[in-house]
């Protein structure tokens, strides 16, 4: 999610699937971000996801997972971006 950038929030919260565990999950470990014990995605652009961590102490995580120039990226989501995410459920 750049800057400038319009996305939307409004389609559903998808668990992780084997391949996203693979894909998505390797990113998120070579990041070594908190991958924490239950992952989500949700889609907001043609190759962009939100990208949500349950954490053991049962708070939220989030990422933005993109197409980079080259190859897929992740970044940390900002907290004021994170107040207008509704958490999956």
């Amino acid at each position: 999610m750049m800057v400038g950038t319009e996305v939307s929030l409004e389609k559903p919260w998808v668990k992780f699937n084997e391949t996203d565990e693979s894909n998505i999950g390797n990113l998120i470990r070579a990041y070594h971000f908190e991958e924490g014990e239950i992952r989500f995605k949700k889609n907001i652009g043609a190759d962009d996801f939100i990208i949500a961590c349950l954490k053991k102490d049962k708070k939220w995580n989030y990422y933005s997972y993109y197409r980079g120039t080259k190859t897929y990226e992740m970044m940390l989501i900002s907290e004021e971006i994170e107040k207008e995410i509704t958490p999956p459920n």
